[in-house]
């Protein structure tokens, strides 16, 4: 029956618009708002005198959240009933930039008048024609009609097969960290170096460490992306996401509970995301509200693909990155740090073999015009 987040196949369209037709019988005019209803759309009896209907669904979740706002006044302009569906926090999907629990909706929806009402999901709950995120997240928005006596967070309910999907996805990240630091481990065995003497980090990590200090780190949730560096440094709860497993530009990051973490690292990892600007944009939904994303990436280094490398950027770039995430200017901070020896090491060496610091011989001198390493951290 599903053939998309948000498209049905005929059949599924026709059970729809028949559960629909229990709470709004005839309406004078239909829309389909972000075009994955055409269907059930079709399906809907129509009059001349009756109430105007929108359905927005699989729509809000792939909007920033700075457009929320409005989206909803463009549906509230159309219609007088709107069919409204949202994935919520901890559901999966690809692409997401807005994850919201439906209170949130609710509340936006209050704001402007229409009530909400869980009667129609409460219909198709148990009904396996549906597909779960339909049965999860619809509900009904009504201009003027009298708010059921539940308080918002009452529609936040999540369904027992959601919460097997999130179970399992756990349970691979579990799997997945074990392999990770499996696959270290070995690399350090066999002679590659830890990433915390080699030349070209020294600063960063110094630097970096430094502004993660400055958060009471002790009491947060972190996630690290394709990476085990920060697993020792002391957060409350530590998570890996190793890609493909977890991909940057399609997954938004959630603890076990649904809620964002309270830091996100992604050391050396942006260079090799084909999208970047979604994968910050991603990573900032990921974070709980106030949470901190770290990011470093290199500039002159060369190329080495895992399995591909796309992009460098200066501090600047990285800057205009966050912003257009969704982060303040005021919440950002950058730094690099590089200098033209360090620069010749690393193109003279083995780009796996990145040359070990020497206090005695390697300086730590920054030549601003040549960094090797660029960094940003930023609050949301």
């Amino acid at each position: 029956m599903e053939k998309a987040r948000g498209q049905f196949l005929d059949d599924g369209a026709r059970f729809l618009a028949e559960a629909i037709s229990q709470f709004v019988p005839t309406c004078a005019s239909v829309v389909d708002i972000g075009g994955n209803a055409a269907a059930v759309a079709d399906h809907v009896r129509t009059s001349d005198n009756g109430p105007r209907l929108a359905l927005a669904l699989g729509v809000a979740e792939f909007i920033a959240a700075e457009q929320a706002d409005a989206l909803i006044d463009d549906l509230c302009n159309r219609a007088d009933n709107i069919i409204f569906a949202a994935t919520a926090p901890g559901q999966a999907g690809e692409g997401l930039l807005n994850c919201q629990w439906p209170s949130f909706w609710v509340k936006a929806f209050a704001a402007r008048g229409f009530s909400a009402t869980d009667n129609l999901r409460r219909l198709i709950w148990d009904d396996e024609r549906f597909p779960i995120w339909c049965r999860q997240n619809l509900l009904l928005f009504t201009r003027g009609a009298v708010q059921e006596e539940i308080s918002p967070s009452q529609f936040d309910i999540v369904h027992p097969h959601t919460l097997r999907q999130a179970e399992t996805r756990s349970e691979v990240l579990t799997r997945d960290n074990e392999r990770l630091l499996a696959m270290w481990t070995n690399r350090y065995e066999n002679g590659f170096s830890p990433q915390e003497v080699h030349w070209c980090r020294i600063v960063m990590n110094e630097e970096t460490k430094r502004l993660m200090k400055t958060l009471d780190y002790s009491n947060m949730s972190c996630l690290e992306i394709s990476g085990c560096a920060w697993q020792g440094f002391g957060f409350k709860d530590y998570t890996v996401a190793v890609f493909p497993q977890f991909d940057i530009t399609k997954h938004v990051a959630r603890r076990a509970d649904g809620q964002g973490f309270d830091v996100i690292i992604a050391e050396q990892v942006l260079e090799h995301v084909p999208v970047p600007w979604v994968g910050v944009s991603t990573m900032y939904q990921g974070l709980a509200p106030g949470g901190h994303l770290l990011v470093t990436t290199p500039f002159f280094i060369r190329i080495h693909a895992h399995p591909h490398d796309y992009t460098r950027w200066t501090e600047a770039g990285l800057r205009n990155l966050f912003e257009y995430a969704g982060f303040a200017p005021d919440k950002i901070i950058t730094g690099s740090w590089g200098n033209r020896a360090c620069v010749n090491a690393n193109f003279v060496g083995s780009v796996y073999r990145a040359e070990a610091y020497d206090q005695a011989v390697h300086s730590l001198e920054n030549e601003p015009d040549v960094p090797i390493m660029v960094w940003a951290f930023a609050q949301k």
